[in-house]
């Protein structure tokens, strides 16, 4: 059985859930093996990401076990109200 490619995060999220695990951009960028400038114009919104990029971005928030669709964050140990979230055990 394929598994589902993970969703990608808005830019909002992602601000969220970097302010969540308290990750820098330079850190949250080398985690995801792509350039500091590609994960900041994705956040602000200021240039066209590809696609190769956003699977980088959305692999690697999989791996942090945050769960998350259009209006909710979810994550296994909390969470923060930057966004309509949910809290988990």
């Amino acid at each position: 059985m394929i598994k589902a490619p993970p969703p990608i995060p808005s830019p909002r999220q992602l601000r969220t859930i970097r302010a969540w695990f308290g990750i820098k951009q330079p850190d949250f960028a080398r985690n995801c093996s792509i350039s500091h400038s590609a994960l900041a114009g994705y956040e602000l919104g200021r240039r066209k990401t590809s696609q190769d990029v956003l699977m980088a971005i959305a692999r690697y928030v999989d791996t942090r076990n945050v769960k998350f669709d259009d209006v909710s964050l979810t994550f296994d140990h909390g969470a923060t109200s930057l966004l309509k979230v949910e809290k988990t055990s």
